[in-house]
């Protein structure tokens, strides 16, 4: 019982592991590498692809203001994302999560780190079933893109 009251509070104490995502690793699969600046056919990845289990649940790494509900594919509604302004030293002006439902109560909102954010979407529905799940995952600053890395993993 102790044991698992001291791992609430650090779950509660630590953003990055309060994210739900398993165990905070980067994808990489026959489709590519989803690390910060790797090579892409229009140029460089602008942010990371965190794996995840499609249908969990994730929570927020820290506070943050979410701004709205975004869609990364023009014409496609199925997958979806938000836009958040981040509330903490180093972690940029603005972040994107892009294969994640997000729980329509949090939009417009504050929202404090560790609360239930959203569902992880499948994106290998989208692509093939080689492609690990995953959320992709943006920081900004000042419009510069910056690594999140640090962040989650």
């Amino acid at each position: 019982m102790m044991y698992q009251l001291l791992w609430t509070i650090l779950l509660l104490l630590t953003g990055k592991r309060r994210f739900q995502i398993r165990p905070h690793k980067i994808r990489k699969d026959s489709w590519g590498d989803g690390s910060f600046d790797s090579s892409r056919t229009h140029g460089a990845h602008e942010g990371i692809d965190i794996e995840t289990s499609p249908g969990q649940t994730l929570y927020a790494p820290y506070n943050m203001y979410v701004e709205r509900q975004n869609w990364p594919y023009k014409g496609d509604w199925y997958f979806t994302g938000m836009d958040v302004v981040p509330q903490g030293r180093g972690l940029g002006t603005k972040a994107r999560y892009f294969y994640v439902a997000p729980f329509e109560e949090i939009l417009g909102t504050n929202v404090a780190m560790g609360t239930p954010i959203g569902i992880a979407q499948d994106i290998s529905q989208k692509y093939s079933n080689e492609m690990i799940p995953h959320v992709h995952v943006e920081h900004w600053k000042d419009g510069e893109s910056i690594d999140p890395t640090n962040i989650y993993i």
